[in-house]
């Protein structure tokens, strides 16, 4: 079992370019082989607006499929996403025991 986790942060002028990129990644998810569950939590501060991305598989090998296909061409951002976003990446293995 593997767990990616990716931390989307921006301004909160941009919290509505964050919401369509939200739905994108949730869209890209949809069907993906190996995929057990995901979730999606969103975070406002006073200084930033943004959302967790937290993605269970069934194994390391296929995060890293669904990675490559849906990152295909580079990173598309929605139309009018040219903003600066923060990305903070964690991954983890299950640990038997």
């Amino acid at each position: 079992m593997f767990i990616s986790q990716v931390l989307f942060e921006s301004t909160p002028e941009n919290k509505r370019t964050m919401e369509k990129i939200l739905n994108v990644k949730r869209t890209q998810l949809e069907g993906a082989e190996g995929l057990l569950a995901s979730e999606f939590w969103w975070r406002e501060t006073g200084n930033s607006s943004g959302f967790s991305m937290v993605t269970k598989w069934q194994a390391k090998e296929d995060f890293q499929l669904w990675m490559k296909e849906s990152h295909k061409g580079g990173h598309k951002r929605p139309e009018g996403a040219d903003i600066e976003i923060n990305k903070t990446a964690y991954q983890f293995d299950f640990v038997d025991g």
